[in-house]
This record gives C-alpha cells, structure tokens and sequence, in this order.
C-alpha cells in the first residue's frame, strides 16, 4: 500500500507541475492585442506628450524633446505586428526588449527600430538603430497605413515592412524588456493600429555567434588562400587585366569588366583579406560561385559582398553589403588606406565585417548552401558612365570549416 500511495503522491505532484506549465504555455503562440479600445491600460508615458487611443487607432504626438509610451510587460522571444501611418516629416520609433532601469535610450540600451521615411540617412525605414540597416524600400505608402513585423528569437533579430525582410541579425544587448513607441518632439505625430504581440517558446541555449566562434576555432587553420607570387590559383574571366606585385593582386576592369576565380571550392568558412580602392570604383568578392556556372559570375550564381560605394547614404548596396540582400552602413571604407573585410559563411547564414564593424548579416536560400568558388571582381562604374575602375587586394587568408 505504501508504494502505490507513493506512486499516487509522485503521479500526483507531475500532474500538477504539468498543468502549471501548460497553464504557463498557453500564451504561447496566440495573439495578444496592445492597443484595444479607447484606452491605455497597460502603457506608461516617460517625459510629457500626448498620446489618445480613440476606437483602438493610437495617435501620439509631442512638443519640445518628446519621450516613450511603454507597455508594462516585459518580452523575451516574440512575433510583435502593428501598422503606421506616419507622414512625412514626423518620424517615430518601435523600442523592444528594453528594461527602464537601466534609465537609458532604448536605441543604446535595448533596440528600437526606426519609422522615418527619409532615405538619406544611417537608419532609414525599418532599421535596427546603428545595429542593423535596412534595405531601401519604395513600396511604403507616406501618406497610408503602413505594415511593420519584428520577430525575436534568442539572438535572432529580424524586421519585416509592409511583410518583406528589410532586416536581421544576430545581437546580444538585451534579452528581454518593454515594448515601447516613440514621440517625437516639434509637434510632430505618428499613428498607430493593430498593434499586437505573440509569444514566442523561449530559447534556452545560445552558442557563440558564427563570427567569435570561426575567428577563435582551433578546428581550422588560418591560411593563405593563394601564393604571393603568380595567378596560378585563379582563372581569368572577362575584360580586366590582373597582375601581382609584392603579393598584392590587382586588377583594372577595362571597358567591360572581369574576374578573377579561385581553383578551390568553399562551402563553411571565414575570410579575411585588406583591400583599397578609388573612391566610387567598383569591386566585390564573390563566393559559393556555382562551379557549373564556369565563366559566368553573378548574383544568380554567387554571393556578393560588394565593394562599391557611389552616392552616399542612398546607395542600395554600398561596401559591406551583401547585394542584393542585406545593406551596409555607408561610408565604412577610408580611401587614403588599406581596408579589412571578413567574410563568415556558415550553413545558410552569411556575415560580413568591414574595418572591424559589422556590416552586413542575412540567412539565405537553400540554393545558396553549397561549395563554390571565391571570384574577385574588377567592376566598371555603372553608375558614373560607365568608366573602368582599379582594385587592389592582400593578405588573404581562410579557414575552412567544410
């Protein structure tokens, strides 16, 4: 009798602690609204503004500095939707994952994510402020409501507008905190409906992001990815002419352009190489080039990490970027100099630093994930009538994880 007392006890005590996590589970996964009615229970305002919830359209707007209409609850891992309608010049913002005490600006202390239509500038529309820069989007309407997504896994960020991904990376300033609108100052206002969150499972372990850990792995060695003294490791394709001195290779692009293409396939691996460059000249590495695409290099066939800057803030896809995929912050590259640029290539999660700062980041297609070669462009100017352009690149070495 004592044992199946004890069974009983024991039976008991898992079907209770099962059924508080289950009660704990069931706001996982289901769509919980923010802004409901017209009222603000739950949000709380930091430093003086208006904000008026009339019929559940949320309309904020604010003189002198501004400040933040937060909601009580803090999120870890989440799917968080709403639409705006915010006309030009008002701007406003999207904090998440920020904790108030740490009293400082959810942009340096948590994230926000930017609403400003104005495309000549570091963080445009539905940037990770200074963490991630959005690509340039022409579809969003300036005077109508306007769609915007932010999903959180661990350190996964990813920002949809209007449901196309402008943005993702992977960051670890905060785990968890508040969501949060922004109120600019100079009476400007900014519109906000449908605002609602879901849940996300919460993600228990994180390993080291694919940058610290391909740079420190004693799994691969460190080395150079070509000889210091000829071309005989790559092929030459198209219009530009190449030469190596004192191992830098460089390469004049001609009337046409060319590349020069690595021997080697590279599936997983990092690269690192200095390169210098005119300023407005065209260049990139190419890599995962499809070895069955032979003498042809594009972005159907390849991945581009750009090196091409042209019209400051407004280029698409400046030096740092992966074209057409993830932008780069402008002006990363000092002309007068030697530039660094590392290349980390994992699986289907391509990351790119240049001058030590991270510019680009993107999970891509599964046609993608492959071996391929490393191609070298000597890119014409399409932007500045069509004129030849000089690229010069060493130190080039690899680790290769395949």
């Amino acid at each position: 009798m004592k044992s199946l007392a004890y069974t009983f006890i024991i039976g008991s005590l898992f079907f209770a602690c099962a059924s508080k996590n289950n009660e704990d589970e069931t706001h996982l996964n289901q769509w919980k609204y923010l802004i409901d009615g017209n009222d603000l229970k739950g949000w709380e305002k930091q430093e003086e503004f208006t904000a008026i919830s009339d019929d559940g359209v949320l309309t904020i707007s604010g003189d002198g500095q501004g400040g933040w209409l937060f909601y009580e609850e803090e999120y870890e891992d989440f799917v968080f939707e709403t639409e705006f309608l915010v006309e030009p010049p008002n701007i406003s913002g999207i904090a998440f994952r920020y904790l108030d005490d740490k009293k400082g600006n959810p942009s340096s202390t948590g994230y926000k994510v930017n609403i400003d239509h104005n495309p000549d500038q570091q963080n445009p529309m539905g940037s990770i402020f200074n963490i991630s820069r959005a690509k340039l989007l022409k579809s969003t309407k300036k005077d109508g409501w306007n769609k915007l997504n932010i999903e959180t896994k661990g350190d996964h960020l990813k920002v949809f507008i209007n449901d196309t991904l402008v943005t993702e990376t992977h960051n670890r300033r905060a785990d968890e905190g508040k969501i949060g609108i922004q109120a600019y100052g100079k009476s400007r206002k900014a519109q906000f409906r449908k605002m609602k969150i879901k849940e996300l499972e919460e993600v228990d372990y994180l390993g080291p992001q694919i940058e610290d850990y391909m740079r420190t792995s004693i799994n691969s060695e460190l080395k150079p990815l070509t000889n210091l003294t000829d071309l005989d490791d790559w092929s030459q394709i198209g219009d530009g002419t190449w030469e190596i001195n004192d191992g830098v290779i460089h390469g004049y692009s001609g009337e046409k352009g060319g590349f020069l293409i690595h021997k080697d396939a590279y599936q997983n691996f990092y690269l690192k190489l200095k390169f210098k460059i005119e300023h407005e000249e065209n260049s990139g590495i190419f890599i995962r080039h499809d070895p069955a695409a032979k003498e042809l290099v594009t972005t159907d066939n390849a991945i581009e990490c750009n090196i091409y800057d042209h019209n400051g803030f407004t280029h698409e896809y400046s030096t740092g970027s992966i074209a057409p995929i993830a932008r780069a912050w402008s002006k990363m590259i000092d002309y007068n100099s030697w530039n660094s640029m590392e290349i980390f290539a994992f699986e289907d999660q391509i990351c790119m630093y240049v001058n030590g700062v991270k510019s680009s980041e993107a999970h891509l297609s599964e046609k993608s994930n492959r071996q391929g070669n490393i191609c070298i462009q000597g890119g014409i100017q399409v932007f500045n009538g069509n004129l030849p352009s000089h690229i010069y690149i060493k130190d080039m070495y690899i680790k290769d994880f395949d």
